[in-house]
């Protein structure tokens, strides 16, 4: 059963390593995500907040402007 392997991998903490062009910025939250301890882990509001102050971001990637993602009044 796929859905109690997964759960058998998270729940023994194991995980894919991280390849070294990802941004440090990243593998921090991520692994932060992962953690067993649910306070450790970023609610999204911070994770937002990352990006909105250009702390967490993708490589080769345009910095995300959140304007740009306000949708007009209807």
């Amino acid at each position: 059963d796929v859905c109690s392997s997964d759960l058998h991998v998270v729940n023994r903490g194991w995980r894919l390593p991280f390849s070294n062009s990802f941004p440090d910025c990243l593998k921090k939250v991520i692994s932060r995500c992962w953690s067993g301890n649910p306070s450790e882990r970023p609610d999204f509001t911070e994770i937002v907040d990352l990006f909105k102050e250009n702390k967490l971001y993708f490589n080769g990637c345009e910095k995300i402007t959140f304007d740009m993602l306000a949708t007009p009044n209807r």
